[in-house]
């Protein structure tokens, strides 16, 4: 095993013109909590569900408990926690978001659309190209994607259910908050990801093809409590292919590990309690990193 140190700098420039939106009456705004950058015009995809922050015109939390949508048929209001609306796209329209807040209210126009393409990532490694990065079997990684309407935007939402072929390949296990998907894949070979006519097909290695592991991590032995730090990892073979895998934690009480910005390459470990917090490689099931998590 090798260990390589990095430093990950992360850096996103946003127009917050472009994220947030004004309602009609000039009193409130609105922004899209889920995902990374999504304009707040963007329209929910049929099927998935989005997550609308409700605020005052200088960014502060509100009152949002009477908020009505005026066709649930076309977009529902789910749930509702503190200033976030947790809405789902029920058939393709346009609808209007209603919040009474006193003199403060407002109403914002959603639109809804059905969801024409779905363009899947490709596996993302920061030593190798894409037809050189593969998955090792045993492993669950992210996958980007983005959905495209019948006009050809983006369209925004979570809770995508597409499949995997062969189904024996493994599992879709997810289309989280972060709208990224998250596949576990069990065995070696070709296999494609599928919603409706839209596929990418990917490769799966065997973990004995992985001739070292490269990762970077904390060098110290012992780490404090309530603290985050990245990792990263990925296998080379002996043809200088990379493999891919994800690091899980022996005792989530003492620590937790996750994928970084739903990355595949990149985890944030997070410290919770005093303890022996043991990662090791889903794709082999051995340990990779002890710490001692103290005080």
């Amino acid at each position: 095993m090798k260990r390589n140190i990095f430093i990950l700098s992360i850096g996103v420039t946003t127009l917050s013109a472009c994220l947030t939106k004004t309602g009609s009456e000039g009193n409130l705004q609105m922004q899209y909590s889920h995902g990374y950058i999504n304009a707040a015009n963007t329209p929910v995809a049929v099927g998935l569900t989005a997550i609308a922050s409700i605020s005052d015109l200088q960014g502060n939390p509100i009152d949002i408990s009477n908020a009505r949508s005026n066709d649930n048929g076309v977009l529902s209001i789910q749930q509702i926690v503190d200033n976030k609306l947790y809405v789902q796209a029920e058939t393709s329209g346009q609808i209007n978001l209603t919040i009474d807040a006193g003199e403060t209210g407002d109403v914002f126009i959603l639109e809804t659309e059905d969801i024409a393409e779905v363009q899947f990532g490709d596996l993302q490694s920061s030593v190798a190209a894409p037809e050189d990065t593969y998955i090792v079997a045993g492993s669950t990684v992210a996958i980007t994607r983005t959905l495209r309407g019948n006009t050809g935007q983006s369209l925004t939402g979570f809770g995508l259910q597409g499949e995997i072929s062969p189904a024996t390949a493994g599992q879709w296990v997810t289309d989280d908050q972060s709208e990224t998907i998250f596949i576990s894949i069990s065995e070696v070979g070709d296999f494609h990801l599928v919603y409706g006519e839209s596929s990418k097909q990917y490769t799966a290695i065997d973990a004995a093809e992985i001739t070292e592991w490269v990762f970077n991590a904390p060098e110290s032995n012992e780490l404090a409590v309530d603290q985050a730090f990245n990792i990263s990892l990925y296998g080379k073979t002996n043809s200088q292919a990379v493999g891919l895998s994800n690091l899980v934690s022996s005792n989530e009480d003492v620590c937790t590990v996750e994928a970084l910005l739903s990355t595949t390459e990149y985890f944030m470990l997070t410290t919770l309690s005093p303890g022996m917090c043991e990662l090791s490689v889903a794709a082999t099931g051995e340990p990779l990193l002890r710490y001692e998590i103290i005080e």
